[in-house]
């Protein structure tokens, strides 16, 4: 529908001991702040509205000694800094941020065309001279102070634009069997090398089978967590298999759900064989009894420790699981249980395997290719600038979405079949081999 929504939004004018009893209830930082976002619904939220009522989008608090304070040093007009607070905080509401050095450019090139729009003065609070450039490649950093000063680069830079489209912008990285290696932890070589290309404007993102929280532990080890890593509630992220898609800001952009009855049919194999099943919903793990296994999948793995569910308990958290994962050998996995769960879920799930002692459950339609599909076009991004790294049956679409595809040694034959490179084990520098090698080198000059 290309008519526009309406919205409705709440601006409340507060004095400085309100605005620091907010941040610290809030935010956890006990001091006066210039503008704080309050969403009415968690981002990918949707809800009915009768035709004609407009979709409330959230509260903005404006601190008024801050914006005194600020626009005495910005030399603006009371006035002008409310505006630029509002519009800062608006785009807030609508899921942008400036965690890392490319979400702090898109969000200071929206600030800077909504106060143009409007017809307003001053500039975005985003500073493009310093932090959103300074990670930036050059003409990308050239083109948005270009956009802050209200002027379009026409033709300076052509020569930059055509070396900018050779280069790898979007690197997405799995993690079990690739970026982990045997023993489920980041190699220091891989750390150093996901700098290098952080460092290089590249950003890197997590495309994995596992929740969130887990991805957050593992990254933790090496110090890859947060606003100067790849992992964090406010990056962009694939996890749970595609079914918790995180865009720009942290958003969520997707997410689904297995059927009711194709999660009790496989919890069936843990009453009726006492075999590890567990389900993941939202970023928890979830069970109906301990198993080793399952303890495994804490300690070894990462995941959200299991929590035990009663069968009266199981009923109603079942309705929102989105993936389940049942853990034996091998070797039963393959020649029994993914035969029988076939023949029982038919059409109503869809199975995969990213590691061979795991077969996970998955709503149908659903994958990390779709998920990753979903992310490329919430970051506006072309998949020919895009390069992926996999080693299992998952990640096959994903390798085929991107420009640059990149498997493990240890991979697959039929991932190894379809990458266009081939790199080291994951217990041999096989990341920073393909980060050094294709990542960080312009892509007409791969082999």
């Amino acid at each position: 529908d290309a008519r526009p929504q309406r919205l409705e939004l709440a601006v409340l004018l507060a004095c400085s001991p309100t605005m620091q009893e907010l941040n610290r209830d809030n935010r956890e930082v006990d001091e006066d702040t210039d503008v704080l976002s309050f969403p009415t619904f968690d981002p990918g939220f949707q809800m009915m509205l009768p035709d004609g009522e407009p979709s409330p989008l959230g509260d903005l608090v404006i601190s008024v000694a801050k914006a005194e304070q600020q626009a005495r040093e910005r030399r603006y007009g009371l006035q002008d800094e409310l505006r630029v607070l509002m519009v800062h905080g608006l785009l807030h509401l609508l899921g942008y941020d400036h965690e890392t050095p490319y979400d702090a450019h898109d969000m200071a090139l929206e600030e800077s065309h909504l106060l143009q729009a409007m017809g307003w003065s001053g500039s975005g609070l985003v500073d493009l001279a310093g932090g959103a450039l300074s990670a930036l490649p050059e003409e990308e950093a050239e083109q948005a102070a270009a956009a802050q000063d209200g002027f379009v680069v026409v033709d300076a830079g052509a020569s930059r634009r055509s070396e900018d489209a050779d280069r790898v912008k979007v690197l997405l990285l799995d993690m079990d069997g690739t970026l982990l290696d045997s023993r489920s932890r980041i190699r220091p070589s891989s750390a150093a090398a996901i700098r290098e290309a952080l460092a290089a404007g590249i950003r890197v993102v997590l495309a994995t089978g596992k929740a969130r929280p887990a991805a957050v532990a593992a990254c933790d080890e090496v110090g890859l967590t947060g606003p100067e890593g790849i992992v964090s509630e406010r990056s962009a992220g694939v996890f749970t298999q595609g079914l918790s898609v995180y865009g720009r800001g942290g958003r969520l952009v997707y997410t689904a759900f297995v059927e009711q009855d194709v999660v009790a049919a496989a919890f069936e194999l843990q009453q009726q064989r006492g075999m590890a099943v567990v389900a993941f919903s939202g970023e928890e793990v979830l069970t109906m009894a301990s198993h080793p296994l399952i303890d495994k999948l804490h300690e070894v793995y990462f995941e959200p420790k299991a929590r035990v569910l009663t069968a009266e308990e199981a009923e109603e958290e079942f309705r929102f699981v989105q993936k389940v994962v049942i853990m034996s050998t091998a070797e039963e996995i393959r020649e029994r249980i993914r035969p029988e769960m076939q023949a029982a879920f038919g059409d109503r799930a869809r199975l995969v395997q990213a590691v061979p002692s795991m077969l996970e459950v998955l709503p149908v339609g659903a994958s990390k290719g779709y998920g990753v599909q979903l992310l490329l076009e919430d970051l506006d991004v072309q998949r020919s600038q895009v390069m992926a790294v996999g080693d299992g049956e998952n990640d096959m679409e994903m390798l085929q979405l991107a420009g640059v595809s990149v498997a493990m040694d240890n991979a697959t034959p039929s991932i190894k079949a379809i990458a266009d490179f081939v790199v080291s084990s994951n217990d041999a520098d096989g990341v920073a081999e393909a980060i050094t090698k294709y990542a960080l080198v312009p892509i007409s000059e791969h082999p």
